[in-house]
């Protein structure tokens, strides 16, 4: 899966691509990268844990690899991804064949 958003930081406004590198049925990972920059940052959270044991707790989420230390900027990465996944799917737009 494979997405865009855009936050503005410190007066800029700066559009990240996020790319799922890696699920398994306990944890996902995501590569968050700057559009226009070669820095990454990639980020862990346990959201495939919480839908298979059908949980109400909030999902967690860890830094794996990245230079961003300020966690306003973390919040704000991991609470797109979070709405990213929690939005509707986009409605069909084709034609049917039958």
């Amino acid at each position: 899966m494979r997405f865009s958003f855009s936050l503005e930081l410190e007066r800029k406004v700066i559009t990240f691509e996020v790319e799922r590198i890696y699920r398994s049925r306990y944890i996902e990972r995501f590569k968050v990268s700057p559009i226009g920059l070669k820095a990454f940052l990639v980020v862990q959270s346990d959201r495939p844990t919480i839908e298979l044991r059908k949980l109400s707790k909030p999902i967690q989420w860890f830094k794996v690899e990245g230079y961003i230390t300020d966690p306003h900027i973390l919040q704000l990465i991991y609470q797109e991804i979070e709405q990213a996944f929690n939005a509707p799917p986009p409605a069909f737009q084709g034609t049917l064949n039958l």
